[in-house]
């Protein structure tokens, strides 16, 4: 991602084709590998581990777009910015998966049905 690897975040964001097997079963590795294993262990139910990475998954699609059009030009390293957005979605992952308690398992996206 970033300049050094331009398209490379917006070939990620593409849903495949339905007739496209191959696409479609690297593009569920990858959703796996780095969003639902990145949940895994807040130990979220089913229904709200989707609900967790779409949340992420829409916070960066929106920051990575604004950061693409350099549209943070305030004195603050972006980073930063991230961080109070992403930290709070965390802990907010954090508290559901105590509320559900311990018996509850992430979804994998090859289960989905």
């Amino acid at each position: 991602m970033g300049p050094d690897h331009p398209g490379r975040y917006a070939a990620g964001v593409r849903a495949p084709r339905p007739e496209n097997e191959e696409y479609q079963a690297v593009t569920y590795e990858a959703v796996q590998i780095l969003w639902f294993d990145a949940v895994v262990g807040f130990g979220l139910t089913d229904e709200r581990a989707i609900d967790a990475v779409r949340a992420l998954r829409t916070v960066t699609h929106g920051f990575v777009g604004l950061e693409s059009d350099d549209a943070f030009q305030v004195e603050r390293d972006p980073a930063d910015s991230y961080r109070c957005v992403v930290d709070p979605l965390i802990n907010g992952m954090r508290a559901e998966a105590a509320i559900g308690g311990p018996g509850t398992a992430p979804l994998h996206a090859r289960e989905r049905s």
